[in-house]
């Protein structure tokens, strides 16, 4: 019979392997989702305000250097974000494929 203590020691040495593998990735995938929703929002107020004078001034406005730079910061973080649930799946499918399971022995 397993104990709880077991189940608990086999939990955090999971997470600790889990953690070392990974804390980087983690880390550069956070960042860029701050990114972007920081530019995103900031493109809104800035580039494209939500009244008749923005309306008219946005054809200037959306073409000066910051707006241009939340727009790449945007577009990029979009595709990282993409890619990082490529990435996700196919961690996820790659261990689940290539375990072995000591029950089915």
């Amino acid at each position: 019979m397993i104990t709880m203590e077991e189940v608990q020691t086999k939990c955090v040495t999971i997470f600790k392997t889990l953690y070392s593998r990974m804390h980087k990735q983690v880390g550069f995938y956070l960042i860029w989702i701050v990114l972007h929703f920081i530019c995103a929002h900031l493109y809104t107020k800035m580039c494209v305000p939500l009244t008749f004078t923005g309306f008219m001034l946005s054809p200037l406005v959306t073409m000066n250097p910051m707006c241009r730079g939340l727009q790449w910061v945007t577009y990029n973080s979009l595709l990282v974000m993409s890619n990082m649930w490529i990435a996700i799946g196919t961690w996820i499918t790659t261990n689940l494929l290539f375990t072995t399971y000591e029950a089915l022995k």
